[in-house]
Order: C-alpha cells, then sequence, then structure tokens
C-alpha cells in the first residue's frame, strides 16, 4: 500500500459501517470497542485514546496530515512511522476500505452462500488422511474404555489435539456406547460477537465424510424462539470449537445416519458487567427452554456435547506475570469450577467468574453455561484434569472432561 510509505498519499477510510462504543475495562482504563455488524472482521478493543484518530480516517487526509492535526492537541506526539505500522495492523485486520477487505468481504460472501463448511483444522491439529486420523483417533480413544453407561451430555475441550488430546478420550467414551441420532453442540465463539447464539444450516465437512445438519430442527427453534436469531453463519467460517468435536463424533460413530444441531455461544461478559445471571436475561432463558422443548417434541435420541476449555493466563493472554508460577494456584481454582459443573450449578459456576471479573479467562463460561441450562441433568462427574503449560511463550491453558448423567 503506497500510503503506508508515502506520507502525503491519502489514506483509505475506515469502514463506516464499523460499530464503536466506549467502555472501561476492568482494570479501570477507558477502551473503545470495534465491531462488524457484517462479521466481514473480528471485534477489535482499542485505547480509547485513539477515537481522534480514527475519525480523522475519512479516505482524504494523509499520514503527514493526521500526525500534524494531532500533534497538536496530544500529550505524547506520535510519530508517522508508528502511525504507518498502526495502519497496517488495521488494514490487516479489515477495518480500512482497501482492496484486501474486499477480497476479504467477497471470500466471506461466497462462504455465506455455500452449504457446507469444509474442515479448517486438517492437517494443522490432526492429520488430513483418511487413514491417518482414523489411526490418530484410535490410539487417543483406547486409552480409556467406554462407558456401561453412556452419558446424557458431557464437557469436551477443543484444545489442539497436538498438545492436548489425552483429555479428549474420557469424554467421548462416556458417549462411545450411546445410541443417539442427534448431538447438540454449543461452543465457544472465538472470531465473532454479533449475537449471544449463532446458529448454521451449513453441514460440517471433515476428512471422514460429511455431518449433516439438522436443518428441520433448527427451522423449528427458529420458528418458536421468541427472539431473533442471526442468519449471518460467517462466525463459523474459522471457528474450530465445533470442528474438533465432529471427528470424535464420526469415529465413535460410523456409519451411523446422526445429526447436530451447531450453535455458536459468544461472551457472557456483559452479564458479568450488569451483575445478573444470563438465565435472567430473557433470550437466554427462552433459547435453552426452546432447544429444549423443540429436542424433546421431536422424539430424537439426543446428547448434548459443550465444547469449551477453561482458563487462559501467561503473557500470550495478556497477563502480566508469567503462567508457570500460578499453576498451582489456577488448578486449586478450576477446581472450585469444576465442583460447581459436577454438581449440575451452572449460576454458582458463572458467579465463580463473575466475582473474579474472569480474570483466569474461561472460554468455556458461555457454552458450559448453555448446555447445563438446557440439558439440567442430575449429576455428573469430572472425568480428566490437565494444563498445558506453554513455556515459549510463558502462558498455559487448562482443560477437562465432564460427564453429565
Amino acid at each position: 500500500m503506497k500510503f503506508l510509505s508515502d506520507y502525503t498519499v491519502p489514506i483509505p477510510a475506515f469502514r463506516r459501517d464499523i460499530e464503536m462504543f466506549t467502555f472501561t475495562d476492568a482494570n479501570g482504563n477507558d477502551s473503545l470497542y470495534l465491531n462488524c455488524p457484517h462479521g466481514f472482521t473480528d471485534a477489535l478493543t482499542l485505547p480509547s485514546s485513539l477515537l481522534p484518530l480514527l475519525e480523522l480516517l475519512t479516505g482524504t487526509n494523509s499520514i503527514a496530515v493526521i500526525v500534524s492535526m494531532i500533534n497538536q492537541t496530544a500529550e505524547v506526539p506520535i510519530q508517522p512511522d508508528a502511525l504507518s505500522f498502526f495502519l497496517r495492523d488495521l488494514d490487516e485486520l479489515g477495518y480500512l476500505q482497501t482492496p484486501s477487505f474486499y477480497r476479504r468481504k467477497e471470500e466471506i460472501q461466497r462462504f455465506c452462500a455455500t452449504t457446507v463448511r469444509p474442515a479448517v483444522c486438517a492437517g494443522g491439529a490432526y492429520p488430513n488422511s483418511v487413514r491417518e486420523l482414523s489411526e490418530f483417533l484410535d490410539g487417543i480413544m483406547r486409552r480409556m474404555s467406554p462407558f456401561e453407561i453412556p452419558a446424557r451430555g458431557i464437557i469436551a475441550p477443543h484444545i489442539d489435539l497436538r498438545v492436548g488430546s489425552a483429555v479428549y478420550s474420557p469424554a467421548y467414551n462416556a458417549i462411545s456406547n450411546s445410541d443417539a441420532d442427534l448431538f447438540v453442540i454449543f461452543a465457544t465463539s472465538h472470531y465473532a460477537n454479533y449475537d449471544l447464539f449463532i446458529p448454521t444450516t451449513k453441514d460440517f465437512e471433515t476428512p471422514l465424510g460429511m455431518v449433516e445438519t439438522d436443518r428441520e430442527l433448527l427451522s423449528s427453534i427458529t420458528q418458536s424462539y421468541p427472539f431473533a436469531l442471526p442468519t449471518n453463519d460467517i462466525a463459523h467460517k474459522p471457528e474450530h470449537s465445533i470442528e474438533l468435536e465432529l471427528i470424535f463424533l464420526q469415529h465413535c460413530f460410523p456409519g451411523r445416519n446422526f445429526t447436530i444441531l451447531p450453535i455458536l455461544v459468544t461472551s457472557f461478559h456483559s452479564f458479568i458487567q450488569q451483575g445478573i445471571l444470563p438465565s435472567e436475561h430473557p433470550p437466554v432463558k427462552e433459547f435453552a427452554e426452546t432447544v429444549r422443548s423443540v429436542v424433546e417434541q421431536s422424539g430424537r435420541n439426543a446428547v448434548y456435547i459443550s465444547s469449551g476449555d477453561l482458563a487462559h493466563i501467561g503473557r500470550k493472554f495478556g497477563d502480566s506475570y508469567d503462567a508457570e508460577s500460578m499453576l498451582q494456584t489456577l488448578k486449586k481454582e478450576d477446581k472450585t469450577l469444576l465442583n460447581s459443573l459436577v454438581n449440575c450449578n451452572h449460576n454458582s459456576f458463572f458467579t465463580q467468574v463473575a466475582t473474579a471479573n474472569d480474570a483466569w479467562k474461561i472460554c468455556g463460561l458461555s457454552p458450559n453455561y448453555m448446555m447445563l441450562e438446557t440439558l439440567q441433568p442430575e449429576h455428573g462427574e469430572i472425568l480428566y484434569y490437565e494444563q498445558w503449560n506453554e513455556v515459549e511463550q510463558k502462558s498455559a491453558v487448562s482443560y477437562a472432561s465432564l460427564a453429565f448423567y
């Protein structure tokens, strides 16, 4: 882009369809939240002090002009090179009206028009050939025997299989003897936050074949739910949290004609800030009741799955400390959360996370909550707990598998 090297060339305009609002974060800092309502770009949080700069990105001002205007009132002057680097990042994220954004937009529109969501983790988190993937999954599942009495629901991780494969085996052995023909999947949405619940009607393709989404049941849910559900399913395009569960379902139930209800659940941080339980928010309570009712009335034999990890700590995740020094403390905190989950007390689980202002960054907060609110099991058990200490990044992730009956 010429405007990044020639500071007299006008900068392409900042996209005017971006939603922006300011808020005060947990540390008392004034922040600016940017969100694309169409899902063309990921949400972004910036210091609120950058708002005047964004307002100058009209398509007519150059880097030289903006630096001159900002530095007239700035307490700390900005340099052209620093602004150039910032604009490069902003463009790569899709916030400027440049050719790269329009290419991104066209790619997303093509995805939205298709009926199949292709695999994105094959060849990365797991092998991309049928033989290698089947042998890989065989090795994981053999670590534990199938449960005699199958669970009605599980919490499974979505940690990269290259580092956390052991924790998947207990979860899927807990349901491998099930005669279920429907799997309701609540999964973390990492890449979009434009609605509480983001379903998709697309089928999911993996190296093991196609997994069919139950469009008929989704249609019934959409018609019965008293609030609007988004039709924009772009959040599913890069998301791994459902895909990593599907390869285990395909491996455990080869040849079975099952369908899925794939539902991404976005952040519950607004409920933490409001000081309310998610179930006190009518759209949350009604969604759980609608899914439960539609599934029960269908007569299908359903198993519920929550795809969510636990904590994310350390430098990689924005903390000011090395994760290794906190691993024992984290294990104790996780045990408290897991005890609430295993007792089927999802409100206690949420309250514990909210009381700490989600300092541990529990990415399974919303799907775990929704799975328990919808399934309403009687009791559960903790199957496996593990931490991945990423020493090089001075960071760590914790995750667990649980079964519910």
